[in-house]
C-alpha cells in the first residue's frame, strides 16, 4: 500500500515537474515576444527619427528656396 503511494507521489512529481518545463517554454516565449516588440520599438524610433531628419531637411530646402525668391 505504502509502496503504491510512493509511485502515485512519483507519478505526480513528474507531472509537476513536466508542468514546470512547459512554464518555462512559456516564460522562454514570452522573453522572445518582448525582445521582440522591443525590436519593433527601437524600429519604430529609427524610422520617427529618419522621418524627423526628412522633415527637417524638407524644411530647409523650402527655406532655401524661399531665401532665393
Amino acid at each position: 500500500m505504502d509502496f503504491g503511494f510512493w509511485i502515485w507521489d512519483l507519478g505526480f512529481w513528474i507531472l509537476d515537474f513536466g508542468f514546470g518545463i512547459w512554464d518555462l517554454g512559456f516564460g522562454i516565449l514570452d522573453f522572445g515576444f518582448g525582445i521582440l516588440d522591443f525590436g519593433f520599438w527601437i524600429l519604430d524610433v529609427g524610422l520617427f527619427i529618419i522621418q524627423r531628419k526628412s522633415l527637417i531637411r524638407y524644411n530647409v530646402r523650402i527655406g532655401i528656396l524661399r531665401i532665393k525668391k
